[in-house]
Formats: C-alpha cells, structure tokens, sequence
C-alpha cells in the first residue's frame, strides 16, 4: 500500500501520513490517529491483484515478524517511509501479511512475485528460516538467531555510549533496566554498557524485570508498569542508592519514569537516565527529558536497499554482510 493510499484512506495529505511514518511529529492527535489505524490495519487487508512484474516493476516484500505492529516504536514506522521514499522507481514494495501460516507466507510470496524482502521485527522462528532461505532477503534490525548478523554491532556500541556518558557527568552508581525482549539487541546494549562500566572501575548493577519469558513486545503497557514496579518494591534499596540509569528503549524508559516518581526517586539533580531509539512519541511527555541513543533508522533502511539490491543484481559476497550504523547519543538539555 503506497503513502497516497494510506492518505486516502485516514483522509489526510500525504504530507501528513509522511510526518506521522517518519515520527517527525507536528500533526494533529486525531490525524496520526486515523493515519495509525490505517497503517495497523494494512496486514488485514489485501486486494488480489496480478505481481506487478508484469507492469515492469519488481516486487519487493515488506515482512513485519512481530506479533503486534500496534506496539512498534516510531523508528520502524520511520524505516518503512524511507523504503517507500527510496526504492529505485523499477522497484516496487508491497506488504506481506504478518501472523500467518508457513504455507500462507509462501503463496503471498508466490502471488505477489516477491523478489526479495526486507525485513523489520525481531522474531525469526524456524519457520520463517525455511521461507527466507530460498529468497535475497535482508534484516533492518536485530532479530533472535544465532548467525553471526542477527544482532547488529551497534547495539553494544549504544551500551558502551551509555556508560561513558553517564560516568563522565559525574555518576557513579550505576544500574540498568533489564526487560525480556525478542530483540537480542537489547542484551548486546545492556552487556556493552556493563563492559563499559567495569573498564572504567564502575561496577553497574543490573534490574532484571520479570520472568525471562516475559517479552515486553508481547505484553500491554499496564502489565508491564506492573512487572517493572515489582522489581522495584523488592530491590527498592538497592534502586534508591543509583544516580545513574541506563534502558535499552525509550517506550520502557517512559514506563521507568512513572515508577522512579512513584517510588520518590528523584529525577533532576540527583538522577540521570540514558535511552535508547530517540522515539518522540514515548519522550514526549517526560521531564526532565532523558538522553537517548538515536540508531539512525532513515539510513539504516537505505543501507538495507543497498545490500537487497546487491543480492538481487548478483554482487553477492561469501559472506551477508551486517548492517552497521554508528549510533548518536543526543543528550538531555534539560539537566546541566
């Protein structure tokens, strides 16, 4: 579905359903709502039509492998607008159904004549191995595996960023926020910025949140405030005592905020919270604003073309290669 569809469907501009992919903000609460419906429902709705080959136009397929896009940060819905906006005017991208069978998955990708395909989510069960290896295709993010790319570099890069921050403004009592997710990124994060902090003889405590099984992708916002608020009434001691936090993701750290205030933890003077994925909508509303790592998702998904497009034009190397993006660490200007 192109951004002209959707904009007709949600009954805005295209500039409007632009900005609310891209995460950009600026637009009415009641447009990105009707412009979310749209996009959350796309999965839903398929019109049977003729691969588009026949028109010219290679297809490429757009494979979401999470459970429920509703819960997705503002960077993928960042990383599908930059697809639409730079695929090569031959190519054309055309979204599969997520949630569906092996056989399903594979005559949509047999109907549509799917060239190649880029992928976003973070499960990769065997199933979806066996579909995948008999097609080009590339990841946009880390995803469970064990290959040597299933989790991107700069993901223990964001922790290590994480830690110098924190100690170099002075912390130095340090924790981090362990949630349970499908994205083994999330581990690399939490395991750079513990690699970071003993380098530099800080001992960080981890908080692990929940049961191993507890994937935050999989549960709601109220049972997850939950599952985190427990594991602050047990180690509140402990939790009181650190002035510098690290959350591998900002929709976690928006929950994480919610708590400290709660327990009376202090987030001005005496607290400092870094982030990760630069997500507007979740640290919007967040005072004073953490810093947060931003993984560049605009150039990650034109790097991703680059690499499928290789594939597709046989520049094949013995090896994938791994996507790698430098991270930014954008730092909070509301604390000195």
């Amino acid at each position: 579905m192109t951004m002209t569809e959707i904009a007709r469907r949600a009954g805005v501009s295209q500039a409007t359903v632009s900005r609310v992919l891209s995460g950009r903000g600026g637009v009415k609460k009641s447009k990105e709502e009707a412009v979310l419906k749209v996009v959350q429902s796309i999965k839903f709705e398929y019109k049977n039509r003729k691969a588009r080959q026949q028109s010219g136009l290679i297809n490429i397929g757009l494979y979401f492998s999470g459970s429920n896009f509703e819960r997705s940060s503002a960077p993928l819905y960042c990383k599908y607008n930059t697809i639409a906006n730079n695929l090569p005017p031959e190519y054309n991208a055309v979204l599969l159904p997520t949630e569906v069978t092996l056989d399903k998955l594979q005559q949509e990708i047999n109907r549509r004549g799917i060239a190649g395909i880029l992928l976003t989510g973070h499960k990769c069960t065997s199933e979806l191995q066996s579909v995948l290896k008999h097609i080009p295709h590339v990841w946009l993010n880390s995803h469970e595996g064990q290959s040597a790319n299933s989790i991107l570099r700069g993901n223990e890069t964001a922790g290590k960023m994480a830690a110098d921050y924190l100690l170099n403004k002075g912390c130095s009592r340090l924790g981090a926020i362990r949630v349970p997710s499908h994205n083994p990124g999330y581990s690399a994060r939490i395991d750079g910025f513990l690699q970071q902090s003993y380098t530099r003889g800080n001992e960080a405590t981890v908080f692990p949140c929940g049961e191993d099984t507890q994937y935050f992708e999989d549960i709601d916002w109220t049972e997850l405030e939950k599952i985190i608020d427990k594991t602050f009434d047990f180690l509140a001691e402990k939790i009181a005592r650190c002035d510098g936090f690290f959350c591998p993701d900002d929709r976690v750290t928006a929950i994480l905020y919610r708590i400290l205030q709660k327990h009376n933890i202090s987030l001005f003077s005496n607290i400092r919270v870094v982030s990760c994925n630069n997500d507007q909508k979740s640290l919007a509303g967040l005072y004073p604003r953490p810093a947060t790592i931003d993984f560049a998702p605009e150039l990650t998904a034109k790097l991703a073309i680059e690499e499928l497009l290789n594939q597709l034009n046989g520049i094949r190397k013995d090896e994938k290669i791994a996507i790698i993006v430098r991270p930014e660490l954008i730092e909070n200007k509301d604390i000195k």
